[in-house]
């Protein structure tokens, strides 16, 4: 009986991106019949009374440095509301492009997430969809690891470039900084976060962005091994989250980030100690953090992280696991510290790994850099994660 053999069809450049859509857009679907009309977009606004007051209903129409302007559901005009009086968006569904590859990252599927932002990225409806997607798509390509920050640099320039005012403007600057540091280019990270620094000092964006600017600054710093530069910069941190502190009386909303600010600092400070080989001065920094704030259980997680670290840094291996460990199941509220105590739980896995003392470390601490990044995304621990991932 004769054979026939089937002739392979050429696929055409847009049909990958098809069967992309076409896999995920019944998930999709699946979840905006669950979705409240409710959560089509919303606005969070400080009323005259200093309250967070939700607007419901709501379609971003562009958002700048100076204002928001919306439109609600079932309406033709435009609303606008000061930036500075905008203390949240909640967006909304975003373009089919957006939402199909927010949806590919939560499944783990980066290179057709990238695809799909790239995608996104020039469509125009709803209006915001685009510049959001050349941030994510930034950070996608940061999870990659670094022969993909390159890319990563180039998509929140190509934000920075068609968007110079927006209000994600400092977000973007700071990202452009940790990609530059991470690529060597010191003075392009110093100069993103200065910008920062003059956006806040004018008061064109809110006082947490100071702390938030010379934290970013310390860490860079940190990574390149500076440790000295990095504890100044802690400590401007520090004492900007303490100036912001006073200036609260227009946005009382920002003072629990601030206050997780100011935390940040000061794990930084005693993360500077132990980088310059100070680990005993770190050890009784961290001692006395713990003694100071016992009764703040953000206080608590720092400063149990930066005793945990103290052990890894002299390979008290075990102990470091286990003060990591004690952390990782209390601190769950607090992100950075909560965060960090998984990111080193794995690297305590690894290097008992290396010492021949666990047969499984490896796996256990390929879970904790993934559970980083999943629950984390975007974060500094995100990013020191995917270093130690193949």
């Amino acid at each position: 009986m004769p054979r026939f053999r089937h002739a392979r069809r050429r696929m055409s450049p847009s049909e990958p991106l098809v069967s992309i859509r076409t896999g995920l857009t019944s998930i999709l679907a699946l979840v905006a019949l669950a979705t409240p009309v409710w959560s089509q977009g919303r606005i969070e606004v400080l009323n005259s009374r200093g309250e967070v007051a939700p607007l419901g209903g709501t379609t971003i129409l562009s958002e700048t440095l100076d204002e928001v302007s919306f439109r609600r559901a079932g309406s033709e005009r435009t609303e606008t509301r000061p930036g500075a009086r905008v203390v949240r968006i909640v967006y909304g569904p975003g373009s089919e492009s957006l939402e199909l590859a927010r949806a590919a990252v939560e499944a783990g599927d980066l290179r057709n997430a990238i695809t799909l932002y790239t995608a996104a990225a020039s469509e125009t409806d709803p209006p915001w969809s685009a510049a959001h997607a050349l941030l994510e798509l930034a950070d996608v390509y940061a999870r990659q690891g670094e022969d993909e920050l390159d890319q990563a640099r180039s998509s929140v320039q190509r934000f920075l470039d068609a968007n110079p005012d927006h209000r994600l403007l400092p977000r973007a600057l700071l990202a452009k900084a940790v990609y530059a540091a991470a690529l060597g280019d010191a003075t392009a990270a110093d100069d993103a976060v200065r910008a920062v620094l003059d956006l806040a000092r004018d008061e064109r964006i809110t006082a947490d962005w100071t702390p938030r600017a010379h934290l970013t600054m310390g860490r860079a710093q940190l990574a390149a091994g500076d440790a000295s530069k990095a504890g100044s910069s802690f400590a401007a941190a520090e004492q900007a989250a303490d100036s912001a502190r006073n200036g609260l009386d227009k946005r009382p909303d920002l003072l629990a980030a601030i206050d997780e600010l100011a935390l940040a600092a000061r794990s930084g400070t005693g993360a500077a100690m132990l980088a310059a080989g100070d680990v005993a001065g770190a050890r009784g920094y961290f001692q006395r953090l713990l003694e100071d704030g016992s009764d703040d259980r953000g206080i608590t997680a720092a400063a149990g992280n930066g005793l945990a670290e103290a052990d890894f840094r002299e390979n008290n291996l075990k102990d470091a696991q286990l003060g990591f460990a004690r952390v990782a199941v209390t601190a769950a509220g607090t992100p950075e510290e909560h965060a960090k105590a998984l990111y080193y739980l794995g690297r305590c896995s690894d290097a008992l790994a290396d010492a021949g003392e666990e047969r499984t470390g490896r796996s256990a601490a390929r879970m904790y850099y993934q559970e980083v990044q999943a629950r984390y995304p975007g974060s500094h621990w995100s990013r020191l994660a995917q270093q130690h991932l193949p």
